[in-house]
């Protein structure tokens, strides 16, 4: 066990006591030896310190509820690990997770590396991720399905620019070449935003593989697979997006930059649309709030189509108001 290098694993959880136990049994059953594993309760008011009390060689951590960044950083503030997984409390891994990761890193000395995964839906079925998403499918070796990726940094980039194509669960990174800790400002997309720190912050070297490797839960309390989709644009691809262009405006190229600024424009404009079709005052005036901040993305994006877009909606959305809403959508316009 000893000259296998420590990784520590934190389950950031937050009243899952039906779902935890499965999480950890995962872990212990990993074929790895070398495991610190920390368990945050961010705030938990049912039984999950009962459940993790069942269990042996686990620290366990309480803390006052702060969402996800939050427990993930008091976890990474206490591990010992040359290596850092965190493991989502409705997720499992299989056996070999660990062990088949960090093979690779040693030995390519990268910065982290993931899996794909057995991504369930809501009536039990699965299905697989990496397969079917757009940014990884024509990278799939058909004769050898399981084989490990090693991108270029060029390749890396665009990956990670375009999609975040690993959730945390999915994860394994070199401690020393994190940059900061979790955005605990950041609803949804933390692990996206510790992941590009990772990427601008030098030439790094990551590796993936198609073989699935761990099963994502999806339950009423995911943070992104638990909602509606009105909300994930609300919370991940604006006010998330928002705060990311902030965050790497000075780590982007013009061309990476404009990426994040097309979806966060995108779906402005959407939202836009979706508050001018609901009743009432208080939706008009949010709906507009929305375009508001569209029409301030304009100049950064510079092209005649996102223009034309803005234009058809703004007709689109003082048409539509009711003659009640009329004086108050002038207001807004002058």
């Amino acid at each position: 066990m000893n000259n296998r290098p420590l990784v520590t694993v934190i389950i950031p959880t937050y009243n899952r006591a039906n779902l935890i136990g499965l999480a950890i049994e995962s872990v212990f059953n990993q074929t790895y030896p070398n495991i610190q594993l920390i368990v945050i309760d961010d705030g938990s008011v049912d039984t999950t310190c009962e459940v993790v009390g069942s269990f042996e060689n686990i620290e366990y951590i309480y803390k006052p509820n702060g969402g996800q960044g939050s427990a993930r950083n008091y976890g990474f503030d206490c591990a010992k690990g040359k290596y850092i997984a965190t493991l989502d409390s409705d997720d499992q891994w299989l056996p070999e997770f660990v062990e088949k990761q960090i093979e690779n890193i040693e030995k390519y000395d990268l910065d982290f590396s993931f899996t794909n995964w057995h991504q369930s839906k809501k009536d039990g079925s699965t299905f697989d991720f990496l397969k079917s998403h757009a940014s990884t499918r024509p990278l799939l070796n058909d004769l050898d399905p399981n084989r490990w990726i090693f991108p270029d940094y060029s390749s890396l980039r665009s990956l990670f620019v375009n999609s975040c194509v690993s959730p945390s669960s999915g994860l394994i990174i070199r401690k020393d070449s994190f940059v900061s800790k979790w955005n605990e400002d950041i609803n949804i997309a933390d692990d996206w935003c510790i992941l590009l720190d990772i990427i601008t912050s030098k030439e790094c070297k990551a590796a993936f593989t198609f073989q699935k490797l761990w099963l994502k839960g999806v339950n009423d309390t995911n943070i992104y697979d638990g909602r509606k989709f009105i909300e994930i644009r609300k919370l991940l691809y604006v006010e998330d997006f928002g705060k990311m262009i902030g965050f790497f405006e000075k780590s982007l190229n013009k061309n990476e930059l404009n990426v994040f600024r097309k979806k966060y424009f995108k779906n402005l404009i959407k939202l836009s649309i979706y508050e001018v079709k609901r009743p009432g005052v208080k939706s008009r005036l949010q709906a507009f709030k929305y375009f508001g901040t569209a029409l301030r993305e304009i100049p950064a994006l510079t092209d005649r189509s996102s223009f034309q877009v803005l234009m058809r909606v703004a007709k689109k959305m003082i048409t539509m108001g009711d003659q009640k809403e009329v004086p108050i959508i002038n207001e807004i316009r002058g």
